[in-house]
């Protein structure tokens, strides 16, 4: 097997033995909080995460990224690197308890009043640990992601028991749970990287801090872009129908999760190995192919999600979180094309392409905005998850513009029939005109990508002849 192929697949193993069971085991939870929570409670916990997400980027200049993408050049010096990076996250995180205590005062934002404690210890570990993974992937030690990964969650599932079921800490015990399942994987990543041994107390390398910079920046765009397209439907839905029913929404996601989460673990290897290639002359057959390949897995993942709705939801929703199902349809057409996007992400990274990442995300975020104002005045809360789809396929069209030259032409009559058949699976799903439709679509999935299947099967036999 080609060495480049091997790489991938060795890395995409380690992530997967780390974060599969240990997202499968987060992924059980649900059951366990939407018993023990209310509706309005999950909103505002959702709210306040989402809301560190949105401007965790923007306060550390989305240097993480160029972290990343700098240390995998090696030409480059790792401490110079390194200490640029944490730099500008230790202001970050300056910032965010200075806002939080401006908040604690004066309430501008109503969902973080007496969280502003566990808010800032959320989001000071929350940078941390997404910064670290980050120099661990430019240092390549990916089978320490896959095990920080496992540990985080593990942690986090122990905690969540704990604080809900035994001493019913309710909301408060969930923050916890969930901070402590992000101090864990930094405790870990400082064990076994020592990252702050790459850091220098000189002076760091102006000229290197400004190309880190010009890379950077535009990706804040990028990642907010990302955040908004996530959650702007939460933010509408709490606008016109108030935190609970936000709640219900972002239930809904966690079926679509399982989807993200399958991808995710190919995305991380993938960013390595998009990089290392883009100089080969046989990249376009190569990111092509794997292009194929993923989109085929993704689109026969979310078919089958898409046909066991309704049942994952009787077992993972509780109460009044039930009816959540019928948002979860084009939720998983949302990821599908999300991760569509997220696969022509390192493209673009490779190329250092980053204006074109935020030019994306931008006219992204301005679709997903009006169509939440349009689409949730016609067809009410679903209209949220419409406009969620609808962006997300806006973002992976705009980045395609700028990637399709390492693309080739003869991919996209595949694509583009998979992601019909999804979307009749998905009216069929909403509207409860019968399962015959969506076996039929999974069944039309399965011969259009039958090729790239093959492909797959044989992966581990050809694997073991060329060892």
């Amino acid at each position: 097997m080609d060495q480049k192929y091997k790489l991938l697949i060795k890395n995409v193993s380690y992530l997967a033995i780390g974060n599969f069971a240990s997202k499968l085991l987060v992924f059980l939870l649900v059951p366990l909080y939407t018993n023990v929570l209310s509706t309005e409670e999950y909103g505002n916990y959702d709210a306040i995460t989402t809301t560190v997400a949105l401007l965790t980027p923007l306060l550390i200049a989305n240097i993480s990224d160029g972290v990343m993408r700098f240390l995998l050049d090696n030409k480059n010096n790792e401490k110079e690197i390194m200490s640029i990076g944490f730099k500008f996250v230790s202001i970050g995180i300056m910032i965010i308890g200075v806002l939080l205590l401006v908040n604690r005062h004066f309430q501008f934002v109503y969902f973080l009043d007496g969280y502003e404690l566990l808010t800032f210890v959320y989001a000071a570990f929350h940078i941390l640990n997404s910064h670290i993974t980050q120099c661990a992937k430019g240092l390549n030690k990916v089978s320490i992601i896959a095990k920080a990964g496992f540990l985080s969650t593990f942690v986090m599932i122990a905690a969540n028991i704990l604080f809900l079921l035994v001493f019913h800490y309710g909301i408060m015990g969930f923050f916890l749970a969930n901070i402590i399942g992000l101090i864990s994987p930094t405790i870990y990543y400082c064990i076994k990287i020592h990252p702050f041994k790459y850091l220098s107390i000189r002076s760091v390398d102006n000229q290197l801090q400004k190309e880190m910079l010009v890379y950077s920046m535009p990706l804040i765009f990028n990642t907010i872009g990302w955040t908004i397209n996530s959650s702007l439907d939460k933010y509408c839905v709490i606008y016109f129908y108030g935190i609970a029913v936000s709640g219900v929404l972002a239930v809904a996601y966690k079926i679509p999760t399982i989807l993200s989460v399958i991808y995710s673990m190919f995305t991380q290897a993938w960013q390595i190995s998009a990089v290392a290639e883009y100089e080969n002359k046989d990249r376009e057959n190569f990111y092509s192919s794997t292009f194929l390949f993923t989109n085929g897995l993704g689109s026969l993942c979310c078919a089958c999600l898409l046909l066991g709705n309704k049942t994952l939801s009787r077992f993972l929703f509780a109460k009044e979180f039930y009816h959540a199902w019928q948002y979860v349809p084009f939720l998983l057409i949302s990821v599908l094309f999300n991760q569509t996007a997220g696969f022509i992400g390192p493209l673009l990274s490779a190329k250092r392409e980053s204006n074109a990442m935020a030019k994306a995300a931008i006219i992204g975020a301005l679709a997903n905005f009006l169509c939440n104002i349009i689409f949730i005045k016609i067809f009410g809360i679903q209209g949220a998850t419409i406009a969620t789809a609808v962006s997300s396929f806006v973002i992976y069209y705009v980045r395609w513009l700028y990637a399709k030259d390492l693309l080739k032409k003869r991919i996209y009559p595949q694509l583009y029939s998979s992601w019909v058949l999804i979307i009749i699976s998905a009216f069929a799903e909403i509207y409860n005109i019968g399962y015959l439709i969506q076996i039929m679509s999974l069944i039309g999935i399965l011969i259009i990508n039958r090729k790239e299947y093959h492909k797959v099967f044989n992966l581990i036999p050809i694997k073991r002849e060329n060892e």
